[in-house]
């Protein structure tokens, strides 16, 4: 920890901005699985959480886990290689609070693309519903359409990353909004509620260092039919 960097343990709940960040891939080895799918989501408050970027990635070997993420060698028949598609998720990154569901999984797959470009990183701040969801009470499942489906939230067919983005955004802008409720007024309140919330000590990582900003220097290709 880096003994504050960042603004995010001591922002108003309901004040807080971040970056979704969701991933499909070809399986759960981040060091021999390969990316399929990225999506980037901006979540602002008082507005919709806006989709900053979503494309199917060509993983560069046959495909694997189809019955999970649902994609076929075709669906990445000519989508970009995560190299050509790094710098325009490093701008979209850098300087932000990054969130996703399941965090630990989606770093370490990001990390190891991005290492493989030549572009290592180390772990940004971040914040994981996952973790947050556990922390906060017994839920029957912790998967994230459950968790949406007990708070209402809306969410989209499952492990299609566009879709996963926006839920996860939406879950953890309602998870806030419960707290601020409850008399919670920042991250920094809920840490200090003990040992349980030492995830959130990742909101004091040092952020990523600026990056160009290349949204359209890469043609994406979101994924058909969803």
């Amino acid at each position: 920890m880096s003994g504050g960097a960042g603004p995010w343990l001591h922002a108003p709940l309901r004040e807080l901005s971040f970056v979704v960040l969701d991933l499909e891939a070809t399986g759960l080895d981040a060091h021999r699985d390969r990316i399929v799918e990225v999506a980037l989501v901006e979540a602002t408050p008082g507005a919709e959480p806006r989709v900053v970027l979503d494309t199917v990635v060509d993983p560069g070997r046959a495909m694997a886990a189809t019955e999970i993420h649902g994609l076929s060698d075709w669906d990445v028949a000519g989508a970009p290689t995560f190299e050509r598609l790094a710098p325009a998720v490093l701008g979209a990154l850098d300087g932000r609070l990054l969130v996703a569901h399941n965090a630990d999984l989606d770093l370490r797959l990001l990390g190891a693309a991005l290492s493989g470009c030549g572009l290592l990183r180390a772990v940004p701040p971040h914040l994981c519903t996952l973790r947050l969801a556990r922390s906060l009470g017994k839920a029957q499942s912790y998967e994230l359409w459950a968790l949406c489906d007990g708070l209402g939230v809306e969410h989209g067919p499952a492990h299609a990353a566009r879709h996963d983005a926006l839920a996860t955004a939406r879950l953890l802008r309602r998870m806030l909004e419960g707290l601020a409720r409850v008399g919670v007024g920042t991250l920094a309140q809920l840490r200090a509620q003990g040992p349980a919330m030492g995830f959130l000590d990742a909101l004091g990582l040092e952020p990523w260092p600026a990056a160009p900003r290349v949204e359209s220097a890469v043609e994406l290709r979101p994924r058909r039919g969803v």
